[in-house]
């Protein structure tokens, strides 16, 4: 990033559903559904769902990389989540 460019952020919503047995919560991206998380409180739910995030993208990542086709480039891109 140049000096002069300010971070950018992505907002995705993340959808937080409480049991109302236990008191936990289970955790999704709205925008993402297959990445899904759970955690003993809101602030654990939400931790274990960004950890989650970061390890889809690292797989999809991995199986890009596999894939070499003629004629196609890839260029990484930074996001800053908030």
């Amino acid at each position: 990033m140049d000096n002069n460019e300010s971070p950018q952020t992505i907002s995705i919503t993340g959808v937080m559903i409480e049991d109302a047995s236990t008191g936990g919560f289970t955790a999704y991206f709205a925008e993402f559904p297959e990445v899904i998380a759970q955690g003993s409180n809101k602030e654990v739910a939400k931790q274990n769902l960004m950890r989650a995030l970061k390890d889809m993208l690292e797989f999809k990542k991995s199986e890009i990389e596999d894939e070499d086709e003629d004629g196609v480039t890839t260029e990484p891109f930074n996001l800053y989540l908030s």
